[in-house]
């Protein structure tokens, strides 16, 4: 798999995002030895993208916002950790799948949109080609036309 991230203070943030998440999974026995392998091998891929000259005059000392790492919510009720328990055995709710499938429907709409948004700018360059050659040949026209009033 290649990591395909732009060189500018965004790709750096997500690369340095995605690098502790990948850790964070790496480190955790959930996953079994080839996804283990295959993690490993995105982080090194993000290893070596982090560490581009392009990216020195980023401050790396910055602390990153890892609150979206927490797995377990706040607070240790017996209630909170029979329905963390229910969670992690059921998995995501009939709300959460509904509003994955809306989110889904609404990137692929997205999608066409700007795909037809494309579309859009590839005919008008194509119109503006033709008038321009629309107007020379009127332009030669007239040209044509001027030289035989001069010469009747």
């Amino acid at each position: 798999m290649k990591i395909n991230l732009e060189i500018d203070i965004t790709g750096f943030q997500e690369a340095r995002k995605l690098r502790l998440i990948l850790e964070h999974y790496a480190h955790s026995d959930i996953a079994d030895k080839t996804t283990h392998l295959f993690i490993e091998s995105l982080l090194q891929e993000l290893d070596e993208y982090l560490a581009n000259p392009e990216f020195e005059k980023f401050n790396h000392s910055i602390e990153l916002d890892t609150s979206f790492l927490e797995s377990e919510p706040k607070g240790n009720s017996l209630l909170t950790k029979l329905s963390s328990l229910r969670r992690m055995l059921t998995g995501p709710g009939k709300h959460e799948l509904l509003l994955s499938k809306q989110r889904q429907e609404l990137i692929e709409r997205a999608e066409r949109a700007e795909i037809m948004a494309f579309e859009a700018l590839s005919e008008t360059a194509d119109v503006g080609r033709q008038r321009d050659e629309t107007l020379k040949k009127v332009h030669q026209l007239e040209e044509k036309l001027n030289a035989l009033k001069q010469t009747s």
